[in-house]
């Protein structure tokens, strides 16, 4: 007997989006350094794919929030996504 017997999540994504099969993680890493009361150093690897045939130019983003919700980190690139990638 086949067919889905239990809860399933269907997630779709654009041509252009974070790699979701990165081993069951979100395909996003995040890693401090540097760490104070104040302050920490923080560096992220994003894993981005590009379903469509053209290389695409994409503005990508990261934002940091802090514990009550607030941005205290944000950075955007603007990146050329290989097509097929």
């Amino acid at each position: 007997m086949g067919g889905i017997y239990r809860g399933v999540h269907l997630i779709t994504v654009s041509l252009i989006h974070i790699d979701l099969r990165d081993y069951g993680s979100s395909g996003i890493y995040v890693t401090q350094k540097n760490i104070t009361e104040v302050s920490a150093e923080l560096s992220t690897i994003l894993g981005i794919e590009n379903h469509g045939e053209k290389h695409e130019n994409a503005k990508v983003s990261v934002v940091i929030k802090g514990r009550e919700g607030n941005v205290v980190a944000d950075e955007s690139r603007n990146m050329e996504i290989p097509g097929r990638s």
